[in-house]
Formats: structure tokens, C-alpha cells, sequence
């Protein structure tokens, strides 16, 4: 979990104008407050002028679909980069 605080130190700092990232695992299993602080770390990063990518995983983009069946909430805007 080091690297939540390497994310939070580039954002925190505006060390970079990109930042790349993986989460390893699908939205749905990070639970309520992983979503929330993912959301909360790319608005202030999109605030900031910083482009964050988030890869797609090794399952693509359909990696959460059995998930997102079951009632996820889905990803927000600024997950996307798109806030600001």
C-alpha cells in the first residue's frame, strides 16, 4: 500500500503534469472508500492540472462487468479525467 502514498506525494506536491496507474484489481473490490479516495485523488489531480491515465487491466475494460451486474455504482468523471 506504499504506493497510495507515492500517488498522494506526486498529487499533494504536483510533481508531474502525467501520471500513470494501475489498481490491480477491479473497482468493485476496492470497496466504497477505495472508489471515494480514487475519486477525491483525480479530482484534486484534474484541479491541479495533472493528466492521470489508469490502465484497463488484464481483463480490458470488461473487467468488471459481472461486478458492475450486480449494482456497482459506475466510475465517476473525473476517473476519467474528464473533471474540472
Amino acid at each position: 500500500m506504499a504506493w497510495i502514498y507515492l500517488l498522494l506525494y506526486i498529487v499533494d506536491h504536483n510533481l508531474a503534469p502525467i501520471m500513470s496507474e494501475s489498481y490491480g484489481q477491479c473497482e468493485f473490490n476496492m470497496g466504497a472508500t477505495g472508489n471515494q479516495f480514487y475519486n477525491n485523488l483525480w479530482q484534486q489531480a484534474a484541479a491541479q492540472g495533472i493528466t492521470a491515465f489508469v490502465s484497463s487491466g488484464d481483463n480490458g475494460s470488461a473487467g468488471c462487468d459481472f461486478e458492475l451486474d450486480q449494482g456497482l455504482q459506475p466510475p465517476q468523471p473525473a476517473q476519467y479525467g474528464l473533471a474540472g
